[in-house]
């Protein structure tokens, strides 16, 4: 069974693992920040409990250089309010977002803004790709 927990685990470990080297780079820089989340997967790499079938050597290697959550929750059970609060920093039940409504049509999340508008705001280049924004976040 495919947990929403899996992907929130795995970008919550690499903002951590890059969050923790901060204070070892030069204060005057920003620090780089990788952000990766991934979804519809499985505890199959072997930092997670594994699997007889599942190779993952360098997740396992990253997951021993920095803090595994083994115990993380969605805040929603279905993927795109679930997506649109991590991204937000608002609560579903807070929202009202509990459906599939694009991030910019919804009502009290359309006025928020996201963690990639905030890295923007302090001159960081934002990448992303995948169907993890497939829902139009807004841009100012």
């Amino acid at each position: 069974m495919i947990k929403i927990r899996d992907y929130i685990f795995l970008a919550l470990l690499i903002t951590t693992f890059t969050f923790g080297r901060v204070e070892a780079q030069n204060k005057s820089q920003k620090p780089n920040v990788l952000f990766i989340i991934c979804d519809d997967l499985n505890d199959y790499e072997g930092a997670f409990g594994g699997h007889k079938q599942a190779k993952t050597p360098n997740m396992d290697r990253l997951a021993k250089s920095g803090v595994r959550f083994m115990n993380a929750e969605s805040s929603d059970p279905v993927c795109c309010p679930s997506r649109n609060s991590l991204f937000t920093g608002v609560y579903p039940h807070d929202s009202g977002d509990f459906g599939w409504t694009k991030l910019k049509s919804q009502p009290v999340l359309k006025n928020n803004k996201t963690i990639m508008q905030l890295f923007q705001e302090n001159g960081y280049k934002t990448f992303g790709s995948g169907k993890l924004t497939h829902h139009d976040i807004p841009k100012d």
